[in-house]
């Protein structure tokens, strides 16, 4: 697999299986769909959909919908869900017998399309999926233990009309569930998923933070979750000296270098979003201006050694790969960063990665420069570093819709005006 695919199958497999097992009080996900990933190649494409979209699926403060993480490629996840479709649809032309993969099939497609909010194509899937285990002859004559762990798991998932998160009540203190960290990281791989279960924890924290935020407009934060972020803040503090003893001890070459700069680059992303946990638009303080700035550089030298690898290998152009380790945190900090000059250089870096990486990437750096304009344009110094963006100025849960055939990119934000929310739209045209 390529680095980006490796990237969301561990996460599924890390996060999303032990998260669906618990949320739904079902093995299914662990027992069956992790296990035929291995061996059939549209489950595969399924669940790295979902873990690609569950990593970086985050609720909207304003509208209360799930929305995109800043500068994730929506287009991976929806490229993965087409060919796990279009290959279930041959594996099953092929044999038609195969209930057990329709089955598994429709779980994956229904939990993908209620990650999105799309319900009814959900429902559909779901239906799909029931009419099979109730009616194909060689359902009833299959394996009666993975017919009945089917049916545990379908009934548990149609009793939810939406993803548990958007269910779940206002803040009730609940402990994280963080994993204890090793003495020491032996492994690359465990260095990665240790920081993929603290990522998935702050997401959690946000969704139940956010939900309190939209029951009531008088929320404020409730100590436990004070505590909660705290926690959060050691663990990661915790992860970045076991991750530092761990390179010291080592001599890596080129790829596992690359590994080690995009971890270093996400940790930052993480360290950012629980230091600006009840202050999401504001990340102007001196420390979250270090952070950015560092993302920006490891950024630099992952696109170096990328380059540097291509010189010395037949490797083909990065595509993906690029966008989870450099395109999606810088746009993060074009966007979330307020000093002008450090987002300016997130901008610029973007512009040279665009020459390389895949169309919908090409276009983040114009909507980068869009919000850039928004936030800047009401101030009466635009991007000097002493300039201050009001609150009232900042964009709030970014959205985009690529349309390939108008040829446009449209974009939705959201600002907080006296303590209402108020929608911004813009478009901008596509490059061809």
């Amino acid at each position: 697999m390529e680095l980006v695919d490796t990237w969301h199958f561990e996460y599924f497999r890390v996060i999303c299986t032990r998260e669906l097992s618990s949320g739904l009080g079902t093995r299914l996900w662990e027992s069956h769909v992790l296990p035929a990933a291995f061996t059939e190649r549209f489950i595969l494409h399924g669940v790295l959909a979902l873990g690609a979209l569950s990593r970086n699926m985050v609720p909207s403060r304003a509208s209360g919908r799930l929305t995109s993480f800043p500068g994730y490629p929506a287009g991976y996840s929806m490229s993965k869900y087409n060919l796990a479709i279009q290959g279930l649809n041959r594996r099953l032309k092929a044999s038609p017998h195969s209930w057990e993969l329709a089955v598994l099939g429709s779980l994956i497609f229904t939990s993908i399309e209620t990650l999105q909010g799309r319900d009814d194509v959900a429902r559909m899937h779901l239906r799909g999926a029931l009419a099979i285990l109730a009616n194909s002859e060689d359902a009833h004559a299959g394996n009666s233990l993975l017919k009945a762990d089917l049916a545990d798991g379908l009934d548990t998932i149609s009793r939810f009309d939406t993803m548990p998160c958007r269910l779940a009540k206002p803040y009730v203190h609940i402990p994280l569930q963080l994993p204890s960290l090793p003495p020491r990281f032996r492994t690359i791989n465990e260095a990665r998923d240790s920081l993929s279960s603290i990522t998935s924890a702050i997401n959690s924290l946000h969704c139940k933070e956010t939900l309190g935020v939209r029951s009531s407009p008088l929320y404020t934060p409730a100590l436990a979750l004070t505590q909660d972020i705290t926690t959060l803040s050691h663990h990661l503090e915790s992860w970045q000296t076991l991750f530092s003893a761990f390179i010291a001890r080592r001599t890596p070459d080129i790829e596992t270098k690359t590994c080690v700069q995009i971890l270093l680059i996400h940790h930052q992303v993480a360290l950012i979003s629980v230091s600006t946990f009840f202050y999401s638009g504001v990340s102007g303080r001196n420390t979250d201006v270090s952070r950015f700035s560092h993302i920006i550089e490891l950024a630099r030298d992952v696109l170096r050694s990328e380059q540097e690898s291509r010189t010395t290998t037949t490797q083909p152009r990065p595509g993906h790969s690029l966008d989870v380790a450099i395109v999606q945190p810088l746009f993060y900090t074009a966007c979330k960063c307020k000093d002008g000059i450090v987002r300016r250089r997130a901008i610029e870096l973007m512009d040279k990665i665009g020459e390389e990486a895949i169309f919908s990437t090409r276009q983040l750096s114009q909507v980068a420069r869009w919000v850039v304009a928004m936030e800047e344009q009401p101030s009466p110094v635009r991007g000097s570093p002493g300039s201050t963006i009001k609150e009232e100025d900042m964009l709030h849960d970014i959205e985009l819709t690529f349309d390939s055939e108008a040829g446009t990119c449209s974009i939705t934000a959201w600002r907080r005006v006296n303590r209402t929310w108020h929608e911004v739209s813009g478009q901008i045209p596509q490059e061809h």
